[in-house]
């Protein structure tokens, strides 16, 4: 075999390095932005079950007022012990819930505030309203209650002051929802307007450039680039 034969035009070598050379920085390329991709998508699903289980615990504890509520109703209105048990479960458990939302997110001040207002309102709602009126049935009820004292205890329970509580507790617990949403509403917006990766980008189109890898020629890496930003590179 000659040595003719052996020879590899300059501008051949070019070519095959230059495909080389873009082949390993494509490889690289992809597994940066898989890289990239794979932490975003971790960090996403973080902040996903954060927000899944922020939404399932303020729900958690709207529901269990409302049980109180229920369970004072009932007791109101049958005068059985086993409504009481019930409301003070249910007490319990808003307690606990509280104490979730308090250590699972104390650095949303908003929501910290928002949840600070809901216990106040549950607080006075059982002291001003629950308790009252618990202690003045346990008075009426008796083998000698007549119609008169069941108006009396239907009274308690349509009491307009324990009513205007409750309506600030749905207020309270719909503010947080406005404010769920409205975060919801900007982490969408932020995703949807974050800038490309111009690095990979550029980088993408440099080592593709068919018109460098078809002629080798440097000068082609100057010419102005998508854009008619013009291409600044190492290379000269």
């Amino acid at each position: 075999m000659s040595l003719q034969k052996l020879f590899v035009p300059r501008e051949s070598k070019i070519i095959l390095l230059s495909l080389g050379i873009s082949t390993i920085c494509i490889f690289l390329l992809t597994y940066w932005s898989h890289t990239d991709i794979k932490k975003l998508d971790s960090k996403s699903y973080e902040i996903g079950i954060k927000r899944y289980r922020e939404e399932l615990l303020v729900s958690e504890l709207e529901n269990a007022f409302f049980e109180m509520e229920n369970a004072f109703k009932d007791f109101l209105f049958t005068g059985e012990d086993v409504y009481l048990q019930k409301l003070d479960e249910e007490k319990r458990k808003f307690k606990d819930i509280h104490r979730s939302i308090e250590s699972g997110f104390p650095d949303d001040a908003l929501l910290m505030n928002k949840l600070t207002e809901c216990n106040s309102v549950e607080q006075k709602w059982y002291k001003n309203t629950a308790l009252p009126q618990i202690q003045a049935s346990r008075r009426l009820t008796g083998t000698n209650m007549d119609i008169r004292d069941f108006r009396k205890i239907f009274v308690f329970a349509k009491n307009i002051e324990g009513r205007d509580i409750i309506n600030s507790f749905d207020s309270k617990i719909g503010e947080i929802e406005k404010t769920r949403r409205t975060k919801r509403e900007r982490c969408q917006a932020n995703r949807n307007n974050e800038p490309e990766n111009n690095d990979q980008v550029m980088g993408f189109r440099f080592f593709v450039d068919p018109d460098y890898l078809a002629s080798g020629n440097n000068c082609l890496l100057r010419n102005e680039g998508v854009g008619g930003n013009e291409r600044k590179t190492g290379f000269r």
